[in-house]
């Protein structure tokens, strides 16, 4: 298992490493040479950017994390060393390594920092490839200390390449190996937990078999858990439920560092997001926080931390609403300086349209203008599922934008997500587009945008009661069927469709799947679903939680007089408005 990121090529080096080292270094010279795997362009690039804006990157963060640890840990190497020269892979010239290798170490690190000065990118190519085989021969009498020290000094030259290098490959072998054997301390746990997530094949089937070789979250320090967090969230990998737990805990205890650290508060947030908040989060800390804010977050924390909020169902209107105002305005101003990202924006509008927001006119007019003047980015292919799902969240904001939909399918900007392999979801949430413009917008829409998927669900309880009552119904021939579905098809929040000789009803249990946490406000899906419901002629029935809980043994006799009342008088719901106000 530990040799498990090696390419073919370089599982075949490192396991012959120890029988011909001329040989072998030949032949790996050869191999990186013919298959150019560095190119400098990336250093260079990276150089060119602005260094302010690199050292306010997570990544900057973790790695000058790691070298200031390393540094306030020289005086107790010695002693590192001794405890880990079991883990040092011995070959034929181990001997004659350790007496030169502080030497070669100092000649390493002294190279690194020199490329960062040189501009000739022919140069620049051949001194990292170099360096990619210098670490490699060295790396078998170094410790697991010095392992990682070369390699946060690797990442910081040249992150592009350094995942490609023959030197990851074995550094990664050695490092997973160590923590097998339970080897590792909890710093070096986390050190290698970073460096795994930056591989993009097949990372996340690695880090969870390394769940359970993990150290305890409790034992972590605090910046050590967002390592530790963002690892998890950049290899979509969920934590165990007892780290998340902590996380959550993390976020209510030490909400006032987090606040003050945009960054990570971001880093936390994502990952708990990406486990699936649990019911006991309540963020009560957080929103006295935030509402006592004096100065604003940035936009990314602001459509993170509402993401949290629209994630947890929870009905916070103070925090929200200065969260909402913040964003808007940030957006407002973005419409002349074009700094903010796309898939920031999304997680914006995905927040607030799922919360149920109800925005004025000049909030909706901003919205609609950012999306239009962005229009181009969006149609980008990398950016497409954003523009599906921009375009939705919007539309369930009632900000409907005519001009962007007629331009995306007069050039048939929606096409390639049905028969380019888009993610499912994409293709979901196109299909749910397709069904506002249908109904909402009353506009034609081409052929090839009509493809129906199937999404399954589970009923809850409460719908199960719910269409038992309608069974017997039937059978006293008061109506003609009752069935749990779903009648907008990728709507996926089941309810009972009643039929009668004269109307069709859909009947809608008012709890936690429904509505806002604790509270009988539908989320902006639910909304979206009676809105469109109304537009296809049905007559809903709303019927709260409480009745559930309070007298389950009246249940059925309940929810039979609320269905023939409906029937006899007609009674429609009043949670939503059937006329759509074009803006």
């Amino acid at each position: 298992m530990y040799s498990y990121l090696r390419s073919k090529h370089s599982a075949a080096h490192c396991e012959n490493y120890g029988t011909d080292l001329s040989t072998d270094m030949l032949n790996l010279t050869c191999v990186i040479r013919c298959k150019t795997l560095f190119i400098a362009k990336d250093v260079l690039l990276r150089r060119g950017l602005s260094s302010a804006r690199f050292k306010e990157s997570l990544q900057y963060r973790i790695l000058n994390y790691f070298e200031t640890s390393r540094k306030s840990q020289q005086t107790a190497q010695q002693c590192e060393i001794s405890a880990q020269s079991k883990h040092i892979v011995p070959t034929i010239n181990n001997d004659l390594l350790d007496l030169n290798k502080a030497k070669k170490l100092d000649t390493i690190y002294r190279e690194f920092n020199h490329i960062l000065t040189i501009n000739d990118m022919d140069l620049v190519q051949e001194m990292i490839e170099n360096l990619d085989l210098k670490c490699f021969a060295l790396i078998n009498s170094l410790t697991i200390s010095e392992i990682l020290s070369l390699m946060t000094e690797f990442l910081k030259v040249a992150p592009t390449q350094f995942v490609k290098s023959f030197f990851y490959d074995r550094s990664i072998s050695i490092l997973f190996k160590a923590a097998e054997e339970k080897s590792l301390t909890n710093h070096e746990s986390v050190q290698l937990l970073y460096f795994i997530s930056l591989h993009k094949e097949n990372s996340a089937n690695y880090i969870d078999y390394l769940k359970p070789l993990l150290p305890d979250m409790n034992d972590l320090p605090l910046f050590e858990k967002c390592i530790t967090a963002q690892s998890f969230y950049k290899t979509s990998t969920k934590l165990q439920l007892r780290q998340s737990r902590l996380l959550e805990q993390l976020i209510e205890r030490d909400f006032e560092q987090l606040i003050g650290d945009p960054m990570l508060l971001v880093t936390v947030c994502k990952a708990i997001i990406l486990s699936e908040p649990s019911s006991e989060l309540t963020l009560k800390h957080l929103s006295k926080a935030i509402i006592e804010l004096k100065e604003p977050l940035n936009f990314n924390s602001v459509a993170h931390v509402l993401r949290l909020y629209a994630e947890t169902l929870l009905f916070e209107p103070k925090p929200i609403d200065k969260l909402v105002k913040c964003g808007i305005d940030i957006i407002a101003k973005d419409l002349e300086h074009d700094t903010l990202s796309i898939p920031d924006v999304d997680t914006f509008l995905w927040s607030i349209s799922y919360l149920g927001i109800t925005l004025t006119l000049n909030e909706k007019l901003i919205l609609r203008a950012w999306i239009e003047q962005n229009l181009r980015k969006y149609k980008t292919r990398e950016n497409l599922g954003y523009l599906v799902n921009s375009l939705l969240c919007l539309h369930m904001l009632r900000g409907w934008s005519t001009k962007v939909i007629k331009n995306c399918l007069g050039e048939r900007t929606f096409e390639p997500i049905f028969y380019d392999k888009f993610h499912w979801k994409v293709q979901s949430r196109l299909q749910l587009l397709i069904s506002q413009i249908r109904l909402e917008m009353k506009m034609q829409v081409p052929h090839p945008l009509t493809k129906q998927i199937k999404i399954g669900f589970t009923p809850s309880q409460n719908l199960q009661a719910v269409v038992e009552v309608g069974y017997s119904l039937a059978n006293k021939g008061i109506i003609k069927d009752a069935i749990i579905e779903c009648p907008i098809k990728t709507l996926i929040i089941p309810g009972v469709t009643i039929t009668t000789k004269k109307d069709t009803y859909h009947v809608d249990v008012l709890d936690n799947l429904t509505c806002l946490k604790k509270t009988n406000i539908p989320t902006g899906l639910t909304n979206l679903k009676l809105r469109l419901l109304s537009r296809l002629r049905y007559r809903q029935i709303l019927i709260q939680e409480q009745i559930f809980k309070e007298n389950p043994e009246k249940v059925p006799l309940i929810v039979e007089e609320k269905i023939r009342n409906s029937i006899k008088y007609g009674r429609a719901s009043e949670l939503f408005s059937e006329n759509m106000t074009e803006i």
